[in-house]
């Protein structure tokens, strides 16, 4: 298993799941549908204490922690039309749109007792100012790390300069810091993309002072 190799890390099977979602295509309200999105840091939950009480006095570290990151999909890995690599849909949705449609999963995996929220494949800097916007005003005892969908070495998915992204969203993120003395961003990253851009990205990060994941 990922905890057995050494993981310290589980992420929930909540990329793809929404409450729109479960509610269109399997006709639950919207309690079953929250429900649904909650039995994934159960399972994720289950796992880690099955694993503890199975290798506690052989094959887990002293001090070691394994946390439960919730996994939040970017909007567009939610319709199902690959939308999630292009962005396309920040065109015609502002910031608040997005908060509104992020919100009731968001709300649900914190409820459930994430430790942190791993917010991925994030192709657009619109869809991350969003979710930092909720995580720093609603969710303000929340970790989280913000990863992005990049096209190339130097640009996101939706086109903007990833450098210029990440600077953006880890301002934000500190200015609420400074202000509440509580950073909540900690890690920004790529995933799902070119693995060969990974040297240009890092230079980046490094260059941010940015911990990256």
């Amino acid at each position: 298993s990922y905890l057995e190799s050494g993981a310290d890390v589980l992420i929930t099977a909540s990329y793809q799941a929404s409450v729109e979602g479960f509610r269109r295509e399997l006709g639950v309200s919207e309690v079953e549908a929250r429900d649904l999105i909650g039995r994934s840091v159960t399972l994720a939950r289950e796992a880690r204490s099955q694993f503890i009480s199975e290798n506690v006095t052989t094959d887990t570290p002293v001090g070691r922690e394994v946390q439960i990151a919730g996994s939040v999909g970017p909007y567009g890995a939610c319709q199902h039309d690959g939308s999630e690599y292009t962005g396309d849909y920040v065109d015609h949705m502002t910031q608040q749109e997005l908060e509104v449609w992020h919100r009731p999963r968001l709300r649900t995996l914190v409820e459930c007792g994430v430790d942190l929220v791993a917010c991925e494949t994030l192709p657009a800097l619109t869809e991350a100012l969003a979710l930092v916007h909720l995580l720093t005003t609603e969710f303000t005892d929340t970790m989280a790390w913000i990863s992005f969908s990049c096209r190339n070495g130097t640009e996101t998915c939706h086109g903007e300069e990833f450098r210029e992204a990440v600077k953006t969203v880890m301002g934000v993120a500190r200015e609420r810091g400074k202000r509440d003395g509580n950073q909540q961003v900690v890690a920004v990253g790529v995933n799902c993309s070119d693995p060969n851009y990974i040297q240009v990205w890092s230079y980046d990060l490094v260059a941010l002072k940015c911990s990256f994941v």
